[in-house]
């Protein structure tokens, strides 16, 4: 009887999901477009697997992505995402540090302006036009979710 017990106890366990050990992505930025917004999150595993830099913006030492780099692949990034902008430029940069596990992880904050090849149908309608650029390089593709969720 009791190893019968045990069965269906882990038999349960298991049909209702054990809790998930895996830890939730590192939020960077969340930003609203339209009828969604746009979550720009980083997966716990490649935060660790992000090189440990111990660059800050009082060190004489440049950052490891330049800003021209950043830059490039922002626009590169936000027109992947968006074939329908022409004429994407530079609004602003920011660099900005968030911190996971005693990590410091900074990245590039990059807003840009464009326009469209044609007028968006729908007055509600919003293109995104932002990009979080890592320090190596790497573009932090958002989640998109209607917004209140």
């Amino acid at each position: 009887m009791r190893i019968l017990s045990v069965i269906l106890f882990v038999s349960c366990f298991q049909s209702f999901g054990a809790p998930s050990l895996e830890k939730p992505p590192l939020l960077l930025v969340r930003t609203s477009c339209g009828a969604n917004d746009f979550l720009f999150e980083v997966p716990t595993a490649r935060v660790d697997a992000l090189p440990s830099s111990q660059w800050h913006p009082e060190s004489d030492q440049p950052p490891p992505l330049s800003l021209k780099r950043a830059c490039t692949l922002a626009r590169a990034a936000i027109k992947l995402r968006n074939p329908e902008l022409e004429d994407i430029t530079i609004g602003s940069v920011r660099i900005r540090k968030s911190t996971y596990a005693k990590k410091p992880i900074w990245y590039y904050e990059v807003l840009c302006g464009a326009t469209t090849k044609s007028p968006p149908s729908d007055l509600d309608a919003c293109v995104p036009s932002m990009a979080i650029i890592l320090m190596d390089g790497t573009d932090v593709e958002p989640r998109v979710v209607p917004k209140n969720q």
